[in-house]
Order: C-alpha cells, then sequence, then structure tokens
C-alpha cells in the first residue's frame, strides 16, 4: 500500500511555519507578526544583503477583538538607509499610525543643547556636549560632540556660530518591558494595548543592561519616521548601571 503524500496528512496552511524568508514563507504565529523583508539580499539598495533577509515587521491592532496584532496589508514601509535597522541582528519594529512621525525643525547650533536630537552629515545623531571654541583672530566656532543613533559611536564636529542644522523631534511612546529574548539579541515590548513589539537589545545598550529589563518596566522609545531612534531607560536603572561600572 503506497504512503499518502505528506501534504494529505499535514495540510500546508498547518505546517510549522518557520522564519525562511528566502523562501518567502508565511510569518511566525503568534502575537508577534513579521513579514519577510521585500528587499531582495541581493538587491542594490539593501546595505547588508545578509541582514536585509531578516523579516522586517510592523504590527497592527487587531480589529477582530481581543489584543492579537497581525501584519499589516500592503506594501511595507521600508527605509534601506533609516536608522541602521539593517545592520542590527533584529529588524526595528515600524509604528505607521505614528502621527508625529516626521517633526523637523532647523535652528542654529548656538540654541543646540545636550540631549538634542539633529542630523549632521546625514546621520541621525544624539547631542552629548555643545561648546563654544575661540579662536585668536577668527570667528568663533562651536563644537558638538554626539552619538550616532545608527552606530552607537561618538563622533565630534565643529560649526561656524551661523551654522544651521536640522533639528528632529521624535514621537515619545512608553512601552513595558515583558521579555528578553536573548538568542535573537531583542527585547519584547508592549504598548498600552498589550500589543507587542520586538526592539534590537542593541537600543537598550547591549547585553550588560539585560539583568535590569524585569518585567513591567516601563521605557519610553523616541520614535521617528515610523521607526525606534532611542531607548530611553528609567532614571533609577540609568543611575545603577553607572554604580555598576
Amino acid at each position: 500500500m503506497a504512503a499518502a503524500p505528506v501534504s494529505s496528512i499535514f495540510p500546508v496552511s498547518r505546517l510549522p511555519q518557520t522564519r525562511q524568508v528566502l523562501s518567502g514563507m508565511l510569518p511566525l504565529p503568534g502575537k508577534r507578526s513579521a513579514l519577510p523583508s521585500p528587499l531582495s539580499p541581493l538587491s542594490p539598495l539593501s546595505p547588508l544583503s545578509l541582514a536585509s533577509s531578516f523579516p522586517l515587521g510592523r504590527l497592527r491592532r487587531d480589529t477582530s477583538g481581543g489584543n492579537a496584532c497581525r501584519p499589516a496589508e500592503g506594501p511595507l514601509h521600508v527605509r534601506p538607509e533609516s536608522i541602521g535597522c539593517f545592520a542590527r541582528k533584529t529588524p526595528c519594529p515600524t509604528f505607521p499610525h505614528s502621527q508625529q512621525a516626521r517633526l523637523f525643525a532647523t535652528v542654529g547650533v548656538g540654541d543646540i543643547r545636550q540631549g538634542h536630537i539633529v542630523v549632521i552629515d546625514g546621520k541621525t545623531v544624539e547631542v552629548t556636549e555643545w561648546r563654544q571654541i575661540k579662536s585668536g583672530r577668527g570667528a568663533a566656532s562651536i563644537g558638538i560632540s554626539y552619538i550616532d543613533l545608527a552606530t552607537f559611536k561618538a563622533g565630534e564636529a565643529n560649526f561656524s556660530v551661523n551654522k544651521k542644522l536640522e533639528a528632529i523631534q521624535p514621537e515619545k511612546k512608553t512601552f513595558q518591558v515583558m521579555y528578553v529574548d536573548e538568542e535573537n539579541d531583542a527585547v519584547v515590548l508592549a504598548d498600552e494595548n498589550f500589543d507587542e513589539a520586538e526592539f534590537p537589545l542593541k537600543l537598550f545598550g547591549g547585553s550588560s543592561v539585560i539583568p535590569f529589563l524585569k518585567p513591567e518596566l516601563k521605557v519610553v522609545a523616541s520614535l521617528h519616521d515610523g521607526l525606534p531612534i532611542k531607548i530611553s531607560l528609567p532614571p533609577a536603572v540609568v543611575q545603577q548601571l553607572k554604580s555598576k561600572k
């Protein structure tokens, strides 16, 4: 007697679904949903071919009832140059319904202070220090130290006092920690509606922060253009991290 084909015993719709992005399979089932990245690993738009093969998730509330999330319909909101997400093991979630996704302001370097987020040479950076540089005979200039929010590397730049920069006014959204997925270098957060999304662990400061990411810990995500560019931990946690060093 010939053996029945596997598909007749286990319908394709019920076969285990895996993250085989290159084969175009469906996203993993469950509350956290992700869709395959529309960028081919060989696409010239992709800055990192291997990283762009990971699915870039986007969540939307399930209007059919309950708190489950499902993949958003339509094309994904993908920016190949965006905030270094393709360089991370875990892709950044997107928040397409963010009402303050594109808030910019042009400001003079004399008005920039520590903590401001600005664009320097096409890079989104957070200012860590502002100083005035006086020269003997030449005009005074402004020195800025910053952290590149895509690479988390420190940098410096000098500008004339009349220089203007593009400042970003990110939307801030509060989440609570659900758990840490160490295998995928990710932290699972839930919003006020208990919709969950994965955030790269690197946004939190790396593996050294894991012991402090307790369930229900409240954190604030700064969103720009629908993508998280910074995670702010509670002051008490920041103080503990400093004392640990």
